[in-house]
């Protein structure tokens, strides 16, 4: 596989309602704003977790967690009042988090990441080029990606996924069990 020797996975919850992604959150009040994120530094060939990051975000456009953001990822609202952050202190911490690495996530949440900057008038402190999209890499070895969610591509490898799915930081991690196991079957 062509990555670099140490890199960067994130993953994103941002808020959604019943029916927003159909509706691609048209309508009025419907953002996706943060309010998790969860990172991986992988490094070595064997992908070896070397640090995490994780960090709840409170919300300043939306004035609660959405119910239907709760039932999916399990985070509510108290959750958040009690342990979130200002969206802009959670991405300087990000960036100290990421440093000049390069950042994978599971489609394009480096997007998402800069239409929060845009609607919170916070400067994005990284290049949209930075952002690559680990699919691609699955995909690269004839592995149909587009098929799998971040927390249900283990499956392709008859794996169950061991984190809690829709949390960024359990995403983030099954996405490097899901490299070794790739590394395990190009082997």
């Amino acid at each position: 596989m062509n990555l670099p020797n140490d890199f960067i996975i994130f993953d994103l919850e941002f808020t959604a309602w019943e029916g927003s992604k159909e509706r691609n959150w048209s309508r009025k009040g419907e953002y996706r704003e943060i309010y998790d994120i969860g990172a991986v530094l992988v490094a070595g060939k064997n992908y070896e977790v070397k640090n995490t990051f994780r960090q709840l975000v409170t919300l300043e456009l939306v004035p609660s967690l959405p119910q239907y953001s709760v039932d999916l990822t399990g985070i509510t609202q108290k959750d958040i009042d009690t342990n979130g952050i200002l969206f802009s202190e959670m991405l300087k911490k990000f960036e100290a988090f990421v440093d000049n690495r390069d950042i994978y996530a599971w489609g394009h949440d480096g997007d998402i990441l800069q239409e929060n900057c845009q609607l919170k008038s916070v400067e994005n402190p990284f290049s949209m080029k930075r952002f690559n999209n680990m699919r691609e890499v699955f995909k690269e070895h004839g592995i149909p990606a587009d098929d799998y969610h971040i927390s249900t591509i283990v499956e392709y490898f008859g794996e169950k996924n061991k984190h809690t799915a829709h949390q960024g930081l359990d995403d983030a991690l099954n996405i490097v069990e899901a490299l070794r196991l790739l590394k395990r079957s190009l082997s």
